[in-house]
Order: structure tokens, then C-alpha cells, then sequence
């Protein structure tokens, strides 16, 4: 295990970079699937859970729709506010302490937002979000497969470089198919000299069983699960599955 009072909570400087190391995610195509999906819904107000920096918000925008972002993270909502001109309503809260000031007509939560929280947590904010969805709302998300978290991400170390900064990720595979990950992010300064900051999360593997269970015990059914990279049917080397559920 690694030791978390030594590592802090990265959330909090992993903003800064966040945009520079996403960059080989297609966020237009994501955005167009979405868009097919949630078209036919009764009206245009979306919540997106775990928004991060806004890159699939600001793009559903585009499509006509009205969002409605949700982070944890005061960092990752400031670069949101930041990139889109005010555009957005955006909300600190945590999704497990969900709470909106009316109904919503749809719900996204992408790029694997939902396995950073445990069963528990998990459990708390589809109970919030079925109190804030319309009926026959649609509620799409996202997860990292049990292939990705034993084969692609297990006890691997990867190192992720740009100008400017550099990466160092280091994973624990654990028996319970989480991840546990250390980050050490080293920044370029004025000097040339490099600062270093260090931190720890988790990314939890939640099986489709347990997926299903929590949806059916708050009110949703499940519709379809497809590839989260080839938006087609799911294969034994999917390495993240995209749920499309909707409030009954």
C-alpha cells in the first residue's frame, strides 16, 4: 500500500495539467455520441458529473444543450470557468452530495469519473441523481473495464512528458481489482530547475453486476452497454464500457 500521509490528495495541482495529457482524447467524437444519444431527450438541460475542465460540457454547448457542471474540484472548475467565458453553471460538490436546484433532463458522467468513487460513494450519488433526473431521462456514463484494470493499467509504471512537465505514474493492482496510484509530477521553472509534486488516488473497478444493482435499486434501466473507444459492441479487450441507462 502506498503511504497517504505522505502522498497527498493530487486532485489539486493534477488540474493544471490535466489538458496537456488528455490531449489524445478525442473529445469531439465523444461529444458527437453523446449528442445522438441525448438528441431525442424531452429537453436541453444536462448535468455533467465529474465535469473536470469542461471539454465535453463546452462542446454539448455547441450542440444547442444547456450543462449544468458538477466537479469536486475547485482547480479543475476554475480552468472550466476560465476556458469557457462563463458560459457554463458550474458547481463545487461532491457527486455523492449531489444537489441541484431543480430536475435535470439528461446526465453525463465521462472518462472514467465514476471509478474514483467506491461502492459506497457510488451508491450515495445515483440515489442524489435519481432525485434530480426527469422520468425517462437518460443517464450516460462511463467505466474502466476489469480487462484495463488487470492488463493496461495492473502494476505498471508510465511516464508521460511534455515540454514542460513530466509524469511519473506509478500503479498497484490490488485484490479487489482496484488501482491505487501514485503521481509525481515534475514542473519546469523559471530557473530551469524542476519543482516536484507528489500525490495519491484510486481508481475503483466496479463489475456490470454491481453497476446493475445500484441502477435498478434507484430507479434506472439499463439500455445498452457499448465500447467506450469504438462506441460499438463490447469486446473481451474493451478497455472502457459506456452505459447508457435511463430513469424509469
Amino acid at each position: 500500500m502506498f503511504n497517504e500521509n505522505v502522498y497527498s490528495s493530487i486532485y489539486s495541482f493534477l488540474s493544471i495539467h490535466y489538458d496537456e495529457f488528455t490531449q489524445n482524447v478525442d473529445y469531439l467524437r465523444y461529444a458527437e455520441f453523446l449528442n445522438e444519444k441525448l438528441k431525442n431527450t424531452s429537453g436541453k438541460l444536462i448535468l455533467d458529473a465529474g465535469c473536470g475542465t469542461a471539454n465535453i460540457s463546452m462542446l454539448l454547448k455547441e450542440y444547442g444543450y444547456e450543462l449544468i457542471c458538477v466537479d469536486a474540484s475547485e482547480e479543475m472548475l476554475s480552468i472550466a470557468d476560465s476556458k469557457s467565458g462563463g458560459g457554463l453553471l458550474l458547481l463545487n460538490q461532491n457527486l455523492e452530495d449531489l444537489d441541484l436546484y431543480g430536475t435535470v433532463n439528461a446526465a453525463i458522467s465521462t472518462l472514467d469519473t465514476l471509478n474514483h468513487l467506491d461502492s459506497k460513494s457510488l451508491d450515495k450519488f445515483l440515489a442524489r441523481l435519481s432525485l434530480f433526473i426527469e422520468p425517462n431521462g437518460v443517464f450516460i456514463f462511463d467505466l474502466n473495464t476489469e480487462y484495463k484494470h488487470n492488463k493496461i493499467l495492473g502494476d505498471n509504471i508510465f511516464v508521460l512528458e511534455s515540454e514542460n512537465t513530466i509524469i511519473l505514474w506509478q500503479n498497484q493492482l490490488l485484490e479487489s481489482c482496484d488501482i491505487e496510484i501514485k503521481m509525481d509530477i515534475f514542473s519546469r521553472q523559471p530557473n530551469s530547475l524542476y519543482s516536484r509534486k507528489r500525490g495519491v488516488l484510486k481508481e475503483y473497478y466496479h463489475s456490470a453486476e454491481n453497476i446493475g444493482l445500484f441502477l435498478s435499486k434507484h430507479g434506472f434501466k439499463i439500455i445498452e452497454f457499448l465500447d467506450g473507444d469504438s462506441f460499438e459492441n463490447l469486446t473481451e479487450t474493451s478497455e472502457r464500457v459506456i452505459i447508457i441507462s435511463e430513469k424509469i
